[in-house]
């Protein structure tokens, strides 16, 4: 049976989306430079750090990801499945003006994850992975109203604040970013000064660090925090390192700094993660997912529990195999 994992695009329309069913495990760490994540929680209970906020949510919540934010999850139950929705920021390109972005703030709770502006997007979501499943003649057609209607709703009920976006202009700039993004991500576990990114980049070392901010959209040190917190955490599930000598190979000046600022992002030190991880099957490698099957009971059910299937004889039968990589 294939994977609920699907990519759809309308690149006319700038729209590009990924759309998967997956169990959570224990922490990553990451951020979607260009791209909103909302994350449906199917069954179970999870954490979610973002910028520093812890959120917990359970069986039926949402939470958004606005692009560029550091996040990751930590099941809290096991067994715990979640649907995650991609988009790329030029699907809104519509919507704004040249050089702004949008903040949204969507995330339910006990109080607020059956009200009717959540149940609209868990059913616009569930209608575009009916589509992807079904795989018919009618599925792109299906899929694409469904996700307009989704923006739509984004829009009306959960009002964005409109904050600034700047994206390189042209190839050159381009150019410098990936190539200072590529050195970081090579020598993140050593000593990286300005002067090394104005070597990389070709620009002067007082303008290079505004160049990186204006374009990434995070300073130079935030982003080299990030990178080197992405490669901590999966190595704390490394039983064989103990944290001082995951925090020097991470680049981290000593462990009184990794534990400092590992609080300050997951509210525990390495140390509690670590003995919390234990419970937690962990990820077979950093990037890997634990996909879902288009036949997984829970999926299913949530498949006819949001789109208002629960009396339809003909729901259990409706799932059919399709690619994982299927593009509609």
């Amino acid at each position: 049976m294939e994977y609920a994992s699907f990519n759809l695009k309308w690149p006319k329309d700038g729209i590009f989306l990924s759309l998967y069913a997956h169990e959570l495990s224990r922490y990553t760490f990451h951020w979607h430079e260009t791209e909103y994540e909302i994350n449906i929680i199917l069954k179970g209970k999870a954490e979610y750090s973002c910028e520093g906020r812890l959120y917990l949510v359970e069986t039926d919540d949402v939470i958004m990801i606005n692009r560029n934010e550091g996040h990751g999850s930590f099941a809290l139950a096991p067994g715990t499945v979640s649907v995650s929705f991609k988009f790329s920021a030029d699907s809104l390109r519509n919507y704004v003006k040249s050089g702004e972005g949008f903040l949204f703030h969507c995330i339910s709770d006990a109080a607020s994850r059956y009200r009717s502006d959540f149940c609209k997007i868990r059913y616009f979501i569930f209608q575009i992975m009916d589509a992807a499943i079904r795989n018919n003649r009618y599925s792109e057609m299906t899929a694409k109203a469904s996700t307009e209607l989704l923006f739509s709703t984004l829009f009306h009920y959960f009002e964005p604040n409109v904050i600034p976006v700047i994206s390189p202009r042209d190839e050159s700039s381009n150019k410098a970013i990936r190539n200072i993004m590529k050195y970081i991500d090579r020598n993140y576990s050593s000593k990286i000064v300005l002067d090394d990114l104005a070597r990389v980049s070709k620009y002067n070392r007082t303008y290079v660090s505004t160049f990186f901010k204006n374009n990434v959209g995070l300073n130079f040190h935030e982003y080299l925090t990030r990178v080197r917190f992405r490669h901590a955490i999966f190595e704390l599930d490394n039983q064989d390192k103990n944290l001082t000598e995951i925090a020097i190979g991470n680049g981290f000046p000593d462990l009184k700094t990794f534990n400092y600022m590992f609080r300050e992002i997951f509210h525990m030190n390495p140390a509690e993660y670590r003995a919390r991880a234990r419970d937690v099957a962990p990820r077979e490698a950093q990037d890997k997912l634990r996909y879902c099957t288009q036949d997984d009971e829970i999926l299913r059910k949530k498949l006819s529990e949001y789109l208002g299937l629960k009396d339809n004889p003909q729901t259990k039968s409706h799932l059919s195999s399709v690619s994982p990589d299927e593009i509609i």
